[in-house]
């Protein structure tokens, strides 16, 4: 099996947890409709169990922006740019000679 095929399993393995899904999907659909404050509830659920969740991070910066919410807005995205820091290289990026 390649290694993307199981990095791609991994991660799907990982987000199982079926509250959690059921967060993601109510974060994704009250952004949806402009239902912001809703949609920073169920992220902050999230990252309360996973302080480091990537796609939560970037989704709670949107939602705070949406609101008003500027300073949070900015937290959340220095958080989100800090973990994307973090992640090694995908092996399938090549570098251009």
């Amino acid at each position: 099996m390649g290694l993307f095929l199981s990095a791609l399993l991994l991660t799907t393995a990982v987000r199982a947890d079926p509250l959690e899904s059921w967060y993601r999907r109510r974060g994704q659909e009250n952004m949806k409709i402009g239902n912001y404050k809703a949609a920073i509830e169920a992220y902050e659920k999230i990252l309360s169990q996973d302080p480091n969740d990537r796609e939560a991070l970037r989704a709670l910066a949107k939602a705070y922006q949406q609101q008003g919410l500027v300073e949070k807005a900015i937290e959340m995205t220095d958080r989100y740019l800090k973990s994307t820091r973090k992640m090694p290289m995908s092996p399938l990026i090549r570098r251009r000679r």
